[in-house]
């Protein structure tokens, strides 16, 4: 599995080293990042593609509350669909 630095995943996400520790920080990414024996952080594949996927929402306007919000609906697994649905919904409303 690919696994990626902070500067690298930065790259290839369009964003900033900061902007992605602070996503971790803030709880919006789906899982704790890896780290190398060293301690530095490792992103996945996965990581990127969720992260490409909080960018979208926040193009849209998303409040970060609300991406927070939908990133604990999706961590909690299977099960809280219509939930995810609504809250997206809801958003698609307020920009439209």
């Amino acid at each position: 599995m690919a696994s990626y630095t902070v500067a690298e995943a930065a790259a290839a996400t369009g964003l900033t080293a900061h902007t992605l520790r602070y996503y971790e920080r803030d709880g919006l990414l789906l899982q704790d990042v890896g780290r190398s024996a060293a301690g530095h952080r490792r992103y996945t594949d996965g990581d990127l593609a969720w992260i490409e996927m909080l960018t979208r929402l926040r193009a849209t306007g998303m409040p970060i509350r609300e991406v927070r919000r939908y990133a604990e609906l999706v961590r909690r697994g299977a099960g809280n669909e219509a939930d995810r649905l609504e809250l997206l919904r809801q958003h698609r409303q307020r920009v439209l």
